[in-house]
């Protein structure tokens, strides 16, 4: 997704059960968030440096949902 320095991504996560990690991670490696093991939150994720962001979601046995919604 590509974002501008400044604008902000709207996080809502609703886990279940299992374990879940997520990056928020630009084309040259610079991470907006990052996660292990998170539990149900929501929260605003602010970036700092303009690129084409990638968001990993990996889970072990895991149930529930993420939202990212850009504002």
């Amino acid at each position: 997704m590509p974002l501008s320095e400044g604008e902000t991504i709207e996080t809502s996560i609703d886990i279940k059960k299992g374990d879940v990690d997520i990056i928020v991670e630009n084309e040259n490696g610079t991470i907006a968030y990052q996660g292990n093991d998170v539990e149900s939150c929501n929260f605003m994720i602010e970036i700092e440096e303009a690129g084409t962001y990638t968001f990993y979601i990996t889970g072990l046995k895991a149930g529930g949902s993420v939202y990212f919604i850009k504002q």
